[in-house]
């Protein structure tokens, strides 16, 4: 990051602060007022914007936070603060596919930005998008090369296989699983246990000895 782009994240996160104190003692009403003050002289500062919304919902006022927050989308933020904090209104909304849209957003801005990729996984995993999933979990492989990611891909389509149908699932998606492992396996790059649990899972499920549940376990048939 430049000194340039530092300074103006220093001064942005000054001048935020009161907003998110008031936030914090749930003193919502002077929170919006702090907020208006911020954009009057930063209107290019959406992360006021998403605060003033948590603000108004925590008031009730519902419909001016969702038309507030639907502006902000629009202008597709990437920082982590203004999409931390309307991550936070959409749990409160209960609309998390509105968390993968704000994402999705960010990373077409910046594709190759890691954390940014790892948010867009996490909130397909809280819709149980699992096609979504292993797209995103194989671009942050290709982005960084690290095991996890290539397992969060692996388990992906695992997951998909529990919501298609049980022929489809024998003969194709579970079996895409399982070459994916077995080529880290030859080329001796499996280095955590959990990696050898999932390649495990993957042929008790394929031989019909584990059934899956819907809440990401795996029961053993006797």
């Amino acid at each position: 990051m430049s000194s340039k782009n530092t300074s103006e994240s220093m001064i942005a996160e000054r001048r935020l602060r009161p907003i998110y104190d008031l936030l914090d003692f749930n003193n919502n009403k002077k929170a919006i007022q702090e907020a208006d003050r911020v954009l009057k002289k930063s209107p290019e500062l959406d992360c006021a914007r998403a605060l003033k919304s948590l603000a108004l919902l925590r008031m009730g006022r519902d419909y001016e936070a969702e038309q507030l927050l639907e502006f902000v989308t629009k202008r597709a933020p990437c920082d982590d603060a203004t999409l931390q904090a309307m991550t936070i209104c959409f749990r409160e909304l209960r609309a998390p596919e509105k968390i993968c849209t704000i994402y999705e957003e960010a990373v077409k801005k910046e594709p190759t930005n890691e954390e940014l990729l790892t948010h867009l996984f996490m909130s397909y995993v809280r819709v149980y998008n699992y096609k979504k999933q292993q797209h995103t979990a194989m671009s942050l492989y290709k982005l960084k090369l690290k095991n996890p990611y290539y397992f969060w891909a692996v388990m992906s389509i695992v997951m998909q296989a529990s919501d298609t149908d049980d022929k489809i699932s024998k003969s194709v998606t579970l079996p895409l699983a399982e070459r994916m492992v077995k080529k880290f396996v030859d080329d001796n790059k499996m280095d955590a246990e959990q990696e050898i649990q999932l390649y495990v899972i993957i042929l008790y499920i394929e031989k019909g000895h584990i059934v899956y549940q819907k809440n990401t376990t795996f029961i053993l048939k006797g």
